[in-house]
């Protein structure tokens, strides 16, 4: 990729000048580079999800590892920049981390679906304690649910799990069939890769913090500014926007 530079732009608006910095000309050209970047990668992601998943088992065992396959690729191109940069202080792995940490809207969703997993564990080990309570003949001498499953771990940040769970965890999991029916059911995957893109896009948001934090002079959103910029980034592109002076 070529060195990204900014350049100072005058706009005329209603008879009034409005000037994007070079600051922000560099944040809004790392912005669209990593669009397109995330757009890519979010329709192969896309791709391998309907080739791999087709149920509550297949989404849990192989979305992490889809969601990391393709985060990778857009993170290195990030960190390559940071070199070039002249940016030697942060490694890969740290990098991903940090990332990670930060943006995880995509991660937090999967999350979710295992936290309802778990749930549907503990009430079925729950009617099953209740109804071993009744029964004199049942309970004790290490018949109860001393080896019960206590359901599966969730991704973190700084673990995406990218072994993803394995079939016979889920397999042996206390989780009927219509359970599983059900909880698959409440996935939306259309919000799910949406989520999947902005995580990669974000990547973005990710690389230029970083160049700040090392010395370049980049443009920042703030809260107060932030929607403002985004629709002066989004009005920068449209075909009827005056063009710069």
């Amino acid at each position: 990729m070529d060195r990204v530079t900014g350049a100072a732009r005058s706009f005329p608006i209603f008879g009034q000048t409005l000037t994007v910095p070079e600051s922000m000309d560099v944040f809004n050209s790392y912005r669209l580079i990593f669009q397109n970047i995330a757009f890519k990668l979010c329709d192969a992601a896309e791709g391998a999800y309907h080739a791999n998943i087709r149920d509550l088992d297949s989404f849990l065992e192989h979305f992490i590892k889809i969601y990391d396959c393709m985060l990778n690729p857009v993170v290195k191109e990030a960190f390559n920049i940071l070199i070039a940069e002249g940016v030697w202080t942060v490694n890969y792995e740290a990098f991903l981390e940090q990332h990670v940490a930060d943006f995880h809207l995509a991660i937090d969703d999967y999350n979710a679906v295992i936290d309802r997993f778990n749930a549907a564990i503990e009430e079925n080990q729950r009617k099953v304690s209740n109804m071993m309570g009744y029964v004199p003949n049942l309970t004790g001498g290490g018949f109860g649910l001393t080896g019960a499953l206590k359901g599966i771990a969730k991704a973190t940040a700084f673990n995406l799990v990218r072994d993803g769970i394995e079939a016979s965890v889920l397999r042996n999991a206390d989780v009927k069939p219509v359970q599983r029916v059900e909880l698959y059911r409440q996935i939306n995957p259309d919000v799910l890769l949406d989520h999947v893109f902005i995580d990669y896009w974000h990547v973005f948001l990710s690389l230029v913090w970083a160049l700040i934090q090392n010395g370049q002079a980049i443009w920042w959103p703030t809260d107060q500014a932030y929607q403002q910029a985004n629709n002066i980034f989004h009005n920068l592109t449209h075909p009827n926007f005056p063009r710069w002076m």
